[in-house]
């Protein structure tokens, strides 16, 4: 996990021509940033959710991965086929770098998918679909364009502060982005809050760490 400050954040996003939210309190600007290309099965990505209370800006910084766990069914060494998936294409879902709008609803339960709060993909994202098992992003090839249900989730049992993202016999990411429930659990706090001003769709950004080596 990395620490980037507010500004360095928004410079990029500037520079990438994205929308930065900065009009009432709670507002909030979920940006992840993928810092490497390597499935690595730990939480190495960071989350920050950037926003203002009162007028100030506020920033939660999160442990957070953006790829697939690689253990596991589903996970990168055992990637789900076409068929599976029901997509008809064969390999782990990796979301392409950019900025989807309005692309998560937040779902606040604790009945159904995950018995807990998580955030419902409503809308499509580019993806990479990854099927060599050499633990590198393919970024060679096509991308696909749909809504393939990566969502962002707990990914921990509630109350365990777990840095491994699969085992073998818990495909927490598929594709899904998340981090353990502990950090978890504060965004959900954070977001109820968003929720009551702002409704519950939320525009997701995911950058890659080489963005801030021009800022």
């Amino acid at each position: 996990m990395q620490k980037r400050t507010i500004e360095q954040i928004k410079a990029v996003m500037q520079k990438k021509e994205y929308v930065f939210f900065e009009k009432g309190d709670y507002n909030l600007n979920l940006i992840a940033v993928r810092e490497n290309d390597s499935f690595e099965n730990t939480f190495s990505d960071t989350l920050y959710v950037i926003y203002k209370v009162k007028g100030i800006w506020q920033m939660l910084v999160l442990p957070w991965t953006t790829l697939a766990g690689t253990k596991g069914i589903g996970g990168e060494q055992k990637p789900l086929t076409g068929a599976q998936t029901g997509t008809g294409v064969d390999g782990v879902a990796v979301i392409v770098e950019g900025q989807y709008r309005s692309v998560f609803n937040f779902v606040d339960t604790y009945t159904g998918f995950s018995k807990y709060p998580f955030f419902n993909q409503v809308q499509p994202m580019n993806y990479y679909r990854d099927n060599d098992r050499d633990g590198k992003i393919t970024r060679t090839g096509k991308v696909y364009r749909g809504n393939y249900a990566t969502l962002l989730h707990r990914m921990s049992n509630n109350g365990v502060a777990s840095n491994e993202v699969n085992t073998e016999w818990a495909s927490w990411s598929q594709g899904c982005n998340g981090c353990p429930e502990p950090e978890f659990a504060r965004l959900v706090e954070l977001t109820r809050k968003a929720v009551k001003l702002h409704g519950t769709l939320f525009t997701y950004t995911l950058l890659h760490a080489n963005s801030f080596h021009f800022v």
